[in-house]
């Protein structure tokens, strides 16, 4: 039988064992100590978002946040016709669906108001965008027999809902307590347009407002759901100073024409970013993607975007 004998060594050895045990136990108190007091510190700054849909959004003190702009000085150079270089359109055409992906301002209490995922609209609740009940001004325009938005926003926040739709063949009536409709389409001025042979009364929004008396009111939200008419829609209303008492904007945008973008559309954008209006949710809709004619990429030429007009959080 072998006897183990207690030695000097033995004894030392098992010593520094101790001394390093304690060491290592004692800078990792030290770290979770100092985790502790970052996570205190950094959580007066960040509180998770109420509706975070699978990912962990943070909010942040001043919720505009700063990200890449379509007149940065990292953006490619907008030029007005489309004589360019492939490796300059191949920039553009990258540059911009990046831009249309960049959430711009973080909304912290956003609701789909109407059908999921079909006929349903993002809104945002954050003061001081939030839906005042029975005090608040919506205009929907493109219906196709869809009314989920229209009266969610009616029956929920009590709304006054202005509902637009040349398409779906109905006279102007009164839907609900809260919801009118009107047999009238957006477009970039006023004028009776053919579709399938059927004559389309169409108006500018401001022409819209004024009619309704609406001009000098604040809109609540605009919803745009057009099929390429919100481009001359866009146009107009931004030249005739339409959008100025706008604060939130819903809108599906169609982006490239024949699979390519069109310099009168990235002017558009830019034109809304000069009004304020920063992205806070956007969504693809997947039956629009396609392959671009110019650079072979992967693109959705149809997008749904929301805004928060920024100029009414200085109010």
């Amino acid at each position: 039988m072998v006897k183990f004998r207690w030695t000097r060594q033995i004894e030392k050895n098992f010593t520094n064992c101790l001394t390093w045990i304690a060491m290592c136990a004692g800078i990792s108190l030290l770290f979770v100590m100092i985790g502790s007091w970052s996570g205190l510190l950094c959580a007066q700054e960040y509180k998770p978002s109420k509706r975070t849909e699978g990912s962990h959004v943070f909010r942040i003190k001043d919720p505009v946040i700063q990200t890449d702009r379509l007149e940065g000085k990292d953006a490619p150079e907008f030029i007005t016709n489309m004589n360019m270089s492939m490796e300059a359109y191949d920039k553009l055409e990258r540059d911009f669906f990046r831009y249309l992906n960049n959430i711009q301002f973080d909304c912290r209490n956003r609701i789909r108001a109407g059908g999921d995922p079909e006929g349903g609209w993002e809104v945002c609740l954050d003061p001081p965008y939030d839906m005042k009940k029975d005090a608040c001004l919506v205009y929907s325009f493109g219906i196709a027999r869809d009314w989920t938005f229209d009266d969610y926003m009616g029956d929920v926040f009590h709304c006054e809902v202005h509902s637009f739709d040349p398409s779906i063949g109905e006279k102007d009536h009164k839907r609900s307590k809260y919801v009118n409709f009107h047999n009238l389409g957006i477009f970039g001025r006023n004028s009776v347009i053919t579709k399938k042979k059927v004559p389309w009364t169409v108006k500018t929004l401001g022409s819209i407002m004024n009619k309704l008396g609406h001009r000098e009111k604040t809109l609540d939200y605009l919803k745009i759901d057009v099929e390429s008419h919100e481009w001359m829609s866009l146009q107009t209303a931004i030249a005739e100073g339409a959008l100025r008492h706008v604060k939130q904007l819903g809108m599906e945008f169609h982006s490239a024409e024949h699979n390519l973008l069109q310099p009168m559309r990235i002017s558009i954008w830019r034109g809304l970013y000069r009004l304020g209006f920063r992205i806070y949710f956007t969504s693809w809709n997947h039956n629009c993607r396609r392959t671009s004619i110019a650079t072979g990429r992967t693109i959705f030429t149809c997008q749904e975007v929301h805004f928060v007009n920024i100029n009414f959080m200085q109010e």
